[in-house]
């Protein structure tokens, strides 16, 4: 019983965690905010969410292709930020 509540709670911090941005501040933003839910959670799953925020500003690529800029995470997830809306269009492999 306990490890299904542990289980919904960390369900639920990783989708407040990976909620969807545009631009560049929010990016921050999201970046901060999944700090926060790490240090919130603690322990084993606090700590890997925690390193997946540094990851995402280590490996945080800029693409010149429509004002696209995105990362991957750790999942082969791309997850993009679009200057435009022609950009989201442009780029569908990309989780906004």
């Amino acid at each position: 019983m306990a490890k299904s509540r542990l289980v919904a709670l960390a369900l639920l911090a990783l989708v407040a965690c990976k909620r969807h941005t545009t631009g560049v501040a929010a990016c921050d933003d999201h970046l901060v905010q999944r700090r926060a839910c790490a240090k919130q959670l603690g322990g084993a799953l606090g700590d890997s969410i925690g390193r997946d925020a540094d990851r995402l500003e280590q490996v945080w690529m800029d693409s010149a292709r429509r004002g696209v800029k995105g990362w991957k995470d750790k999942y082969g997830n791309k997850w993009c930020l679009a200057a435009t809306e022609d950009a989201r269009t442009a780029f569908p492999e990309c989780r906004w």
